[in-house]
């Protein structure tokens, strides 16, 4: 006899553009089968993590089939994730890759499925080769310091500029929240253009970017990892 599967997918920051996609096309992809139940769950925002655990273990409880994670902070979520695995719930890690090496410490497999960070943000750094010169001042806006995705892109990024001569003097997360990059940049940005005398200030990708500067009068310029 045939059985329903049910398939958990935790997801962060629910208000965020980005996941409003994923979820739709969640369901779309779900709607026309009827073998699978489809739970979505997700957080408020990009940085309530005991938030998104308690989800974690809310869907093992309920004995889903599997779950797909994006996990806000790469080391909180391994302990929920281990406890699925070992109770036989498979766990497909997405977008944000969980910390290998806490996973390998478990003894516990979970298959990744997410761009290369690192690649894409180095790549982004060596467009400066065509606008800024040997010394050039660079700051960043970084997203979630805790989130694998945001210390990739820092790094390829922090590669290319290095390998170009340019000078790294400012990084300040702002968590992927639009308003907070805003407010970071309000607070600090003009100390860095002023004080530091700036090229270029690189912002992370923002699932919401309305109100992220793409220009300024003091000629920074600006590129969004």
């Amino acid at each position: 006899m045939k059985r329903n599967y049910k398939i958990g997918l935790v997801m962060k920051s629910l208000q965020a553009d980005f996941f409003k996609v994923m979820k739709e096309g969640a369901i779309q992809y779900a709607a026309p089968l009827p073998f699978l139940d489809l739970v979505c769950v997700g957080t408020a925002t990009q940085t309530e993590v005991e938030e998104q655990v308690d989800l974690m273990y809310s869907l093992i409880h309920q004995q889903v089939d599997a779950i797909v994670l994006v996990p806000i902070d790469s080391k909180a979520l391994v302990q929920p994730v281990v406890e699925a695995v070992r109770k036989g719930v498979p766990v497909i890690n997405i977008d944000i890759r969980l910390d290998t090496q806490l996973l390998e410490q478990a003894g516990v497999e979970v298959a990744f499925v997410g761009p290369d960070n690192f690649a894409a943000a180095y790549e982004v750094g060596k467009l400066l080769d065509k606008k800024l010169r040997n010394e050039d001042k660079v700051a960043i806006i970084e997203g979630l310091a805790a989130a694998d995705n945001a210390q990739q892109r820092k790094r390829g990024f922090i590669k290319a500029i290095e390998e170009k001569g340019l000078r790294l003097v400012a990084s300040e997360p702002a968590d992927w929240e639009t308003e907070k990059a805003a407010e970071v940049f309000r607070l600090s940005g003009n100390f860095w253009l002023v004080s530091f005398k700036i090229s270029y200030l690189c912002l992370p990708l923002f699932y919401e970017t309305r109100t992220t500067p793409s220009c300024h009068p003091s000629g920074c310029a600006y590129r969004q990892l």
